[in-house]
């Protein structure tokens, strides 16, 4: 059930009756019930492969926490991450190997399928999977306690507002919630909020440049020049505002419910470098990666260079570049197994090595500005306008489903094209004025939010209300209704 979807709206309104309600004294048993029969509408194996799997993680995460030390926790710590991956890997991945296979045999055997590979991708696990598997490493760490109670962590792996697309959260983060939730009104009034403003960006905004954006990827090699700029813009916005418009209506969700999920988004196209950009976008993978895979690497990398400087670059920075590339491809190899997927990973560990090799350089700049306000401004402009372009480059290949498609994009982006009617996409150019406006009123409502006089006056119920009911026309109003889905659910 998708959380934009008018079932999941009914369906959390009766569930914040009863949490609030007979049903008080009880909640985080209810919200397991409930988190567990939503999930089950993806269908019943789904179900017992996610309760196995976490019934497995838990066992061996408090069994691992009580041994002695790391060379007794070891073998059952790998145990869990071998078995965590391979559950992954078997799902997730044997479909796009199978096309490999199939693609490397003769034509007369080509429709030669592997076993199993027509197997559906079960509901969130690529998310609840790196929750297990960074709740295995805490304990492996002695970092926390361990959960008290397989319902509590049962719940933490398939709590129904994140357990499609994320935030990924953490045990030590999401659990003592559970104990004493935060019903505050003002909660309630903060989640109503950001579920509303998570649709209106959904809803108003990302399906209505879906519907450029499939113009144009549909079709890409009609396009050269102007549309594919047009086009690859128009797809950096979309995938923002339909992850981003997901993660706030799970936040809200579970917020009118007294629990506070993972900030996951923070304005992210105003960063001025890719490593500001990677701190404001999917916090919450970008985080667990960070410290999950790239801190251990650099470590190990910096431990095995002994030399100070190797082929003329230091330690520090062989260290870095090693391990963020490597990160990235896992970043990459983790949203799919595609070829665009893993050089979208692999281009984001470029660019955050490239960073760091000109942050000297940059705050050499930035020195020199600081007596002359007006250029640093205008630096700082600079910064971001190249980073996100950067960034949307990247997107081409997020975005594209074969490598052939992305090159072709990248390759014909700037050829001159003399038809502007529409940019040639059909797309009447009244939408494109219509989303630039509302482009432009999301990051201005996203700035206010960060003034605090503006917040003082939000919190007022007349100007709140007054807010909501805008919103809510403008949706009903504006919105662009159909079968969409979340981008990001896919994964």
């Amino acid at each position: 059930m998708s959380v934009s979807s008018m079932g999941f709206v009914l369906a959390s309104l009766i569930i914040l009756v009863l949490y609030y309600g007979p049903l008080r004294r009880l909640r985080w048993q209810f919200l397991l019930t409930v988190s567990l029969a939503m999930y089950t509408l993806s269908g019943v194996v789904f179900l017992l492969l996610a309760v196995g799997l976490a019934l497995g993680n838990y066992l061996v995460a408090n069994h691992v926490y009580h041994l002695p030390d790391k060379p007794a926790r070891r073998p059952w710590f790998i145990l869990a991450i071998i078995v965590n991956l391979t559950a992954l890997a078997a799902f997730k991945y044997f479909v796009g190997v199978n096309a490999w296979v199939a693609g490397l045999l003769p034509e007369a055997i080509g429709g030669y399928q592997l076993p199993f590979t027509q197997l559906m991708i079960p509901l969130g696990i690529s998310y609840y999977t790196f929750k297990h598997i960074g709740h295995q490493i805490e304990m492996y760490r002695h970092k926390g306690e361990p959960v008290a109670g397989f319902g509590r962590y049962l719940l933490f792996t398939l709590f129904f507002p994140s357990v499609s697309a994320g935030p990924i959260d953490r045990a030590n983060r999401f659990l003592p919630q559970l104990d004493s939730p935060d019903c505050s009104a003002e909660n309630v009034n903060l989640g109503l909020t950001l579920v509303v403003w998570g649709l209106f960006k959904k809803i108003v905004i990302a399906d209505s440049l879906a519907v450029i954006v499939g113009a144009i990827y549909g079709n890409a090699e009609s396009f050269t020049g102007i549309p594919l700029i047009i086009g690859t813009w128009a797809f950096a916005y979309q995938i923002y505002c339909d992850f981003s418009g997901y993660t706030d209506i799970a936040r809200g969700t579970a917020l009118m419910l007294g629990i506070r999920l993972e900030e996951n988004f923070n304005r992210p196209y105003v960063s001025r470098t890719v490593t500001e950009f990677w701190q404001r976008w999917h916090m919450s993978l970008s985080f667990w990666l960070r410290d999950y895979i790239f801190l251990p690497l650099a470590y190990a990398v910096s431990r095995r260079v002994n030399a100070n400087r190797l082929l003329g670059v230091s330690n520090e920075m062989w260290s870095y570049s090693v391990a963020i590339i490597i990160t990235w491809l896992i970043g990459g190899l983790w949203h799919d197994n595609a070829w665009p997927m893993i050089v979208w990973g692999g281009l984001q560990g470029v660019y955050l090595m490239l960073d760091r090799a000109t942050l000297k350089t940059r705050k050499r700049i930035n020195k020199k500005l600081r007596q002359r306000p007006v250029r640093r401004t205008a630096y700082h402009w600079l910064q971001a306008v190249i980073t996100f372009n950067l960034i949307s480059l990247s997107w081409i290949f997020f975005r594209s489903e074969t490598m052939h498609k992305a090159l072709y994009i990248l390759t014909h982006l700037f050829q001159v094209v003399p038809k502007l009617s529409g940019f040639g996409t059909g797309v009447a150019n009244s939408r494109y004025l219509h989303l630039l406006v509302y482009i432009a009123f999301m990051e201005i409502v996203q700035k206010l939010a960060t003034v605090e006089s503006v917040r003082a006056a939000f919190a007022k119920p007349a100007v709140r209300f007054a807010s909501l009911l805008i919103l809510s026309l403008m949706i009903v109003f504006l919105g662009e209704f159909g079968d969409s889905v979340f981008v990001y659910a896919k994964f």
